[in-house]
């Protein structure tokens, strides 16, 4: 059966309008749904914990007065042993006895260096072994001796700054076996972190027993 031109406009028409309408309905739908595709914003996190530590190392581990004894020939009754960061100081009183009268013995830098390598200030404290002079050194007979054994530190010279704050610098600290106060606040900067100790101790010309003398001091340090 033929179909007329006029059959085939009508059939036309209407899927135009199906098709308009079933966009309209589609658009009316997305309307309603609201934009798709739009950026958000998400935070992630990163957590950690730094601790505090008190570390110290501590330089020149060894101090060496050497083999010597009191020069009498001198009229010395006693020798005076100091080491410090600068320079040490014997006099003619110390020497040895193979090359007396004038041979000092020691090295004249001999000190302890302690830095700190933490990450916070620092208290520092020292304990000797043997405690006092009549422990370590011996004893002496004749009264005008002299008889000590003791301690003190400074700020490194070749730092930038104050390394210790609240350190005693009135003068030398008898070793007492306690534990004793260095240093109440040592710095953690790496530009100012290190004091030196240093050491002086006298020696009787009538000193007994003789003999090889060693003692350890025991450095400890907590935060400040």
């Amino acid at each position: 059966m033929d179909i007329s031109n006029k059959t085939l406009a009508i059939f036309l028409v209407a899927a135009i309008v199906l098709s308009l309408g079933g966009t309209m309905l589609s658009l009316n739908s997305l309307n309603k749904i609201g934009p798709t595709g739009m950026a958000s914003t998400q935070i992630g996190r990163v957590n950690l914990t730094i601790l505090s530590n008190s570390d110290i190392t501590l330089g020149h581990q060894q101090i060496e007065f050497g083999i010597g004894v009191v020069n009498t020939s001198s009229g010395c009754k006693y020798a005076n042993l100091t080491q410090n960061a600068t320079n040490g100081f014997f006099g003619n009183c110390w020497v040895n006895q193979a090359q007396m009268p004038n041979s000092v013995v020691a090295n004249e830098t001999n000190f302890w260096s302690i830095q700190n390598d933490g990450n916070v200030n620092i208290t520092l404290t020292a304990t000797s072994t043997q405690k006092n002079w009549s422990n370590f050194i011996g004893n002496c007979t004749v009264t005008d001796e002299q008889n000590w054994y003791r301690f003190a530190a400074f700020n490194n010279a070749t730092e930038s700054g104050i390394s210790c704050q609240g350190m005693n610098t009135t003068g030398w600290t008898n070793f007492t076996g306690a534990q004793q106060d260095v240093c109440n606040s040592l710095d953690y900067v790496d530009t100012r972190d290190t004091i030196a100790v240093v050491l002086n101790l006298s020696i009787c010309q009538s000193n007994y027993p003789t003999g090889y003398k060693n003692d350890n001091v025991t450095f400890q340090s907590a935060a400040a």
